[in-house]
């Protein structure tokens, strides 16, 4: 019905129906491009979504506990405001390398000497007046820098250095070299200009040295730590990277790449037996556990001797300053506001527990699948089904899509997203869903108007209402046409002819109560033209009883008729006008019919065609000249004859090349049928016809004379056949004939 509906409203643009597909493509778009980085932020806080709904596991052992001291506000309340003198410093990292830690990281950058070291307070007053004598007992002091070398050189320390965006003089040493399979190729990783590194003298006593380098989100997240950097074509390792080294023994980095033209991109890093996989710039995705989980210690709580003497045992160390207005903090996937230290222990954690969150390569195909499959599947059935069938597909999709993603997270750690794709796939169902009520509602508006005036109101709302409306664009169907009309009307025109309105109420009166008793049998008025009326029934409104209605419709207009008939006689009485009696001609033929909406385009209507139409409106020609109102094709006779009273009537030819159509007459209802005077008048009429058939016309013509004195005899049908057997006689039919008449 919808290329009908277009066709009749013009407002409902046809490209309408394109726009759930447009924006489809322009959520895939969004992904493919990326503008702006809003496919990429989506991405990572549905990672973040995921993280903290599923911590990674807190697993701590004496194999890789990592241990997070903190100099913060109550340990400079307590022993001295930052910076410290290096001494105090390299107090603190003695206490731990006692307590038993195995390795510790320095995540600070020390790059300057020590001001209150003893060599750099001479320096300082020098020229001082009166200072003079302070020189040679503060030239017998150790030196404050050379103290904290001592500790570093103790045990296993990463001191730290920092990236610039400037080129500087300063190049911070090497202690592990980087083994890959460049072969000259440029390497994925960060660029760096320049680095301010921590005094050669507290460097070269670390076992190790990496960079404090972190990649922040525009939203303020770290997400992604870069685990190598390269600065004057020499690459360097994070100080994570760098401390997990140390902790494992090994002497260098195996660097993993995938080779992409001229361009190499990192895949992973191993260290020794470990490998750590990386996004294709060298970084590592970080996967957090809550803050609160970590252990974590004031320092000045370290320094104390009532301290737990087996906290830092076989620990990492990750040794920070919370306490430096200028040290660095950032917020997590939970939205927790950290130190950059507390984020270097998790990812160290991260590495030695093995959990590695990744996005794969195939990720955006997946995704970009999703969309496109599943919103071609959301469409289909939102401009086939109502939209509460389209949405509940639609949130099973993507509530299957949220699931699965989730487990492949929590099980594998596949990091991929369903967010962009489900709000596209709610796009094209939301779009298409009200695109597809719009027209709905037109085609129940199209119904309303087209079938108003036709069906009663109770068959319109079931239309309107139904999901699957009748194919208005045109199909066939088995149907039971009627054609009804006023016999003798002109001759009542002329009576009338100085009251034109009385003869117009009277053919309104006539039809308004037709119609009704057609809409009652679950009939459609298809038609008026004058008085007549053409209905039909199972057409458009599925009706299995069609012809059985048709026929109970036929005798409901008769008992009506006597009705009306009665009321024009006491008008005409009242009025002193002659009384006109009204009689019906009511044609009904049963058959495949071919139904759709027919006419031009500035005018259109239902329509019913085909040969059953045709012979229907015959039969209604015929019936004043048979007598009976109600005659019935073949079709119809074979679906109700056992429930009516039917009479043969005739054989008519329709067509040369088919054989005649016996006709019918309706005579009465059931109880009729069951009447012995009704049984008498049916095998008369059945002996008349077998022996006109069989061309025995003095028997024929003998058992007309008699059916005319029988009960319910149709005086006009014996004229026919007498004069039928009187023209035979003289005219024998052809050797050929098959009994059947044009007419009567």
């Amino acid at each position: 019905m919808g290329k009908v509906v277009q066709r009749q409203d013009k407002g409902l643009v046809k490209w309408l129906y394109q726009v759930p597909f447009c924006l489809i493509a322009f959520v895939a778009l969004l992904l493919v491009l990326d503008p702006g980085g809003i496919s990429s932020l989506t991405h990572m806080r549905t990672s973040d979504l995921y993280q903290r709904l599923n911590p990674r596991p807190t697993i701590e052992s004496q194999s890789f506990r990592v241990v997070h001291v903190d100099i913060d506000l109550a340990t400079t309340r307590r022993l001295g405001r930052w910076p410290w003198p290096r001494t105090l410093l390299a107090d603190l990292i003695d206490r731990v390398h006692d307590l038993g830690a195995q390795t510790i990281l320095l995540d600070l950058v020390l790059s300057e000497r020590d001001p209150t070291s003893p060599d750099q307070l001479i320096e300082t007053w020098w020229n001082q007046p009166g200072m003079g004598a302070l020189v040679v007992p503060l030239s017998r002091l150790p030196d404050h820098d050379a103290q904290l070398a001592q500790s570093l050189a103790r045990g296993n320390v990463v001191t730290s250095f920092a990236y610039t965006s400037e080129p500087s003089d300063q190049t911070p040493p090497r202690k592990a070299g980087f083994q890959d399979s460049d072969d000259g190729r440029t390497l994925t990783i960060p660029n760096l200009a320049g680095t301010v590194t921590t005094i050669p003298s507290l460097s070269a006593a670390g076992s190790g040295i990496g960079s404090q380098h972190f990649l922040e989100s525009a939203d303020g997240v770290t997400r992604f730590i870069p685990l190598v950097a390269m600065v004057n074509g020499t690459i360097y390792p994070n100080q994570i990277l760098e401390t997990v080294r140390i902790s494992q023994g090994v002497s260098q980095f195996d660097l993993l790449t995938r080779r992409t033209g001229d361009v190499s991109q990192v895949t992973g890093i191993r260290i020794g037996d470990m490998t750590v996989p990386t996004n294709k710039d060298g970084s590592l995705s970080l996967y957090y556990s809550r803050a609160s989980e970590q252990p974590s210690y004031s320092a000045w709580h370290v320094l104390q001797r009532d301290f737990d003497a087996t906290a830092l045992r076989n620990a990492i160390v990750v040794i920070g300053a919370s306490a430096d207005r200028q040290a660095a903090t950032t917020l997590t996937s939970y939205g927790e506001r950290v130190t950059t230290t507390q984020v270097s222990a998790e990812a160290i954690r991260q590495i030695l527990s093995g959990h590695f969150p990744y996005r794969p390569g195939w990720a955006l195909w997946a995704e970009l699948a999703y969309l496109i499959i599943v919103g071609l599947i959301i469409v289909a059935l939102a401009y086939r089904l109502p939209l509460y069938g389209a949405a509940a597909f639609t949130l099973v999709a993507l509530g299957g899509a949220v699931y699965g993603t989730w487990s492949l997270f929590g099980d594998r750690g596949l990091l991929l997203d369903p967010s962009i794709p489900s709000i596209g796939l709610l796009m094209a169902c939301l779009s298409a869903g009200l695109i597809s009520s719009t027209r709905m509602e037109r085609e129940k508006d199209f119904v309303r108007t087209a079938f108003g005036n036709y069906l009663a109101p109770t068959s319109v709302s079931r239309i309107a209402r139904s999901s699957t409306n009748p194919n208005f664009a045109g199909e066939t169907r088995k149907a039971t046409v009627m054609f009804c009309d006023i016999r003798g009307l002109g001759a009542m025109e002329r009576t009338f002819a100085e009251h034109p309105r009385e003869i117009v109420k009277l053919v309104s009166d006539f039809l308004t109560i037709m119609t009704k008793r057609i809409h009652d049998t679950k009939g459609a008025v298809n038609r008026y033209v004058g008085d007549r009326i053409m209905a039909v029934w199972n057409a458009p409104i599925d009706d299995p009883d069609h012809a059985s209605h048709a026929c109970e419709c036929a005798l409901l207009m008769l008992s009506a008729l006597d009705r009306l008939n009665d009321r024009l006689e006491d008008e005409a009485r009242r009025k002193k006008v002659p009384v006109h009696i009204i009689h019906l001609g009511i044609g009904i033929n049963t058959g495949t019919c071919f139904t759709g909406i027919t006419g031009s385009k500035l005018r259109d209507d239902y329509s019913v065609l085909g040969e059953p139409v045709r012979l229907a409106n015959r039969l209604n020609h015929f019936s004043e000249r048979y007598g009976p109102a109600i005659i019935l094709g073949e079709q119809t006779y074979m679906a109700v004859h056992h429930a009516y009273a039917l009479l043969e009537i005739d054989h008519i030819e329709m067509l040369e090349e088919e054989d005649p159509t016996r006709v019918f007459a309706l005579v009465g209802n059931p109880v009729m049928k069951a009447n012995p005077k009704f049984r008498a008048l049916e095998e008369a009429h059945e002996a008349i016809f077998s022996a006109f058939r069989q061309r025995d016309w003095e028997k024929a013509k003998s058992l007309v004379n008699q059916t005319r004195l029988m009960s319910g005899a149709m005086p006009s049908l014996y004229d026919i056949y007498e004069r039928r057997i009187l023209f035979n006689q003289v005219h024998p039919p052809a050797d050929d004939w098959r009994g059947g008449h044009p007419g009567p």
